[in-house]
């Protein structure tokens, strides 16, 4: 778990960010799940959260998509009962 935390980290940094969280989800579709983050206010995120997925292969960020369904932001069926809370 350590080294697809590095690997996240490493990624936010060469893109930007300061750092990353484990999300709460801990995986996407069997990868795991990361979202990026600033240390300070001046770079605050308004809109979708970034979210990076490690991948053996490939580490990248969510694309738009992946970001909604993530956050729950498409239709479910009835029997569905996560919510936001539950990824980030």
């Amino acid at each position: 778990m350590h080294k697809n935390n590095d690997i996240a980290v490493k990624f936010a940094k060469d893109n930007g960010y300061d750092t990353v969280s484990p999300c709460k989800r801990k995986t996407w579709n069997g990868l795991p799940l990361y979202f990026a983050k600033f240390h300070n206010e001046e770079n605050m995120i308004i809109g979708l959260p970034t979210f990076i997925i490690v991948d053996s292969e490939r580490t990248r960020f969510a694309n738009r998509d992946e970001t909604r369904r993530i956050m729950g932001l498409v239709s479910h069926p009835a029997e569905f009962t996560e919510s936001l809370e539950d990824y980030l």
